[in-house]
C-alpha cells in the first residue's frame, strides 16, 4: 500500500524528500486510461494514491474535487499547498513530463504522437468496439465482469444478465458511437465484426514495425516513453485482464490467432511483466477507514 503521504520520486526512483507533493488519481478500476497513467508513474516509482469513483456521472460530478466527470484525473498537491487538478490521461502525463522530470515524452521523439494515436484513433476504437459494440466481445467483457461486480451470486445468471443488460444500455449506445468515430467506421463496418478485426491487425502491425529487432525493449528503444504504457493499457482490454482488477478480455484468442504479430505480443508479454498493472492497495489513509 501506498504511504501515509504519497511523495514525488525522479524518474530514477530517488524520493524528493525535500519538496514533496501528494499525488492522488481518480480513477475507474480497470479502465485503459487509468491504466495507462498508472503504469507509467509505476514505472517511474511515482508514489501515488488512487481513489476509486462512482460510475454515474451525477455521483462522480460530486465526487471528484474538481466537480470534473473524465478520469483518470490528477490532483497534486505542493509542499506550500498549491493544488493541480488535470484531467485526461495525456495531459497528466505531460505534466509529469513539465514537473517532475519523468520524460514520457522524449525531445525529437514519436511518443507522443503514438501515445495520441494509442488513445484516440483505430485502437482505441477497437477496444470500445469489441468491449461494447461486438455481441460476443460485450459477452466476454463488460456483461460478464458487470454482472460479477454488480450482482448477488444467489440470482440466476439469466435475471442477472438481464439487469446488467437493462444498466449499461446507454453507456453501450455511447461507446458504439465513441467508436465508430475513432476508426472512422461506418454503418457496414460497425456490423462486420471481421471488418474491424481487419482494422485491428493492421493497427497492430503498425506499431509492432516499431520494434526493429527481437532485443528491443520498447516501442522506441531502450526506455519505456508514453507510447509503450498508451498501447499496452488498450491492448490489455482486448486480451488481458488489466491487472489486479483481473476483468474479462473481450478476445482472449486474439492473441494466438495472430501469429502474423508475434514480436508484438512479445512486447506485450514484456510489459505485462515488467508493468504489471496494480489499481488496488493505493487508497489514502482516509479512504481506508
Amino acid at each position: 500500500m501506498a504511504s501515509a503521504e504519497a511523495t514525488t520520486t525522479d524518474a530514477t526512483g530517488s524520493g524528493k524528500d525535500d519538496n514533496k507533493t501528494t499525488i492522488t488519481i481518480y480513477a475507474l478500476p480497470g479502465s485503459q486510461f487509468t491504466g495507462k497513467v498508472i503504469a507509467a508513474v509505476d514505472a517511474r516509482s511515482i508514489e501515488h494514491f488512487c481513489v476509486f469513483v462512482p460510475i454515474p456521472l451525477e455521483a462522480r460530478k460530486k465526487f471528484i474535487p474538481s466537480g470534473g466527470t473524465l478520469v483518470p484525473e490528477l490532483k497534486a498537491v505542493t509542499a506550500d499547498g498549491e493544488v493541480h487538478m488535470i484531467p485526461d490521461s495525456e495531459a497528466i502525463l505531460h505534466w509529469f513530463d513539465d514537473n517532475m522530470g519523468t520524460n514520457y515524452f522524449p525531445a525529437d521523439s514519436e511518443a507522443s504522437e503514438l501515445s495520441v494515436r494509442a488513445s484516440d484513433k483505430v485502437l482505441a476504437g477497437a477496444v470500445w468496439y469489441f468491449n461494447w459494440a461486438d455481441p460476443e466481445g460485450y459477452k466476454n467483457s463488460m456483461k460478464r465482469s458487470m454482472a460479477r461486480a454488480m450482482m448477488p451470486a444467489f440470482l440466476p445468471s439469466v435475471l442477472s444478465e438481464m439487469i446488467v443488460d437493462l444498466f449499461l444500455s446507454s453507456i453501450k449506445a455511447k461507446y458504439r458511437q465513441l467508436s465508430m468515430e475513432a476508426m472512422s467506421a461506418d454503418e457496414a463496418a460497425m456490423n462486420d465484426r471481421n471488418q474491424i478485426r481487419a482494422k485491428l491487425i493492421d493497427e497492430l502491425s503498425f506499431f509492432q514495425s516499431y520494434l526493429k529487432t527481437e532485443e528491443q525493449t520498447y516501442l522506441l528503444g531502450d526506455t519505456s516513453t508514453a507510447a509503450d504504457f498508451s498501447v499496452y493499457a488498450q491492448v490489455e482490454r482486448l486480451v488481458g485482464d488489466m491487472g489486479d482488477v483481473n476483468l474479462f478480455p473481450s478476445i482472449p484468442e486474439f492473441k494466438t490467432e495472430t501469429p502474423e504479430l508475434a514480436r508484438f505480443w512479445k512486447w506485450h508479454d514484456m510489459m505485462r511483466e515488467k508493468h504489471p498493472l496494480k489499481f488496488k492497495g493505493k487508497r489514502p489513509p482516509a479512504a481506508s477507514k
